[in-house]
């Protein structure tokens, strides 16, 4: 079965950047990744691996991140707690991801 790790994430102008949490946030420690929203980027679906490898439970509250990482497209998939959580999470990564392929 999968494993969940916590992080703590923000989405800053055009990226998706996670840290292993909050504190090494606020102290300063470099992110774990970072996905640029640019080129084909944004939400991405479940693909038939993930619905096979991810609990049913877990599905509804996916949210699968991809872009441009550091050297090349990436995707990261993110267990939220809520559905409220997903709906903000999915929002928060189609305007910056809409906005980035207006520029």
């Amino acid at each position: 079965s999968w494993s969940w790790e916590p992080i703590f994430a923000l989405i800053e102008g055009h990226r998706f950047i996670w840290w292993r949490s909050e504190k090494h946030f606020d102290t300063g420690e470099s992110p774990l990744g970072q996905i640029f929203f640019a080129g084909h980027s944004g939400l991405a679906g479940l693909s038939p691996l993930d619905l096979r490898e991810f609990a049913t439970e877990e599905i509804p509250f996916i949210v699968s991140v991809f872009g441009r990482g550091l050297k090349e497209q990436q995707k990261i998939s993110l267990l939220v707690g809520s559905a409220d959580a997903k709906e903000s999470l999915e929002d928060a990564v189609l305007s910056a991801s809409t906005d980035a392929k207006s520029d």
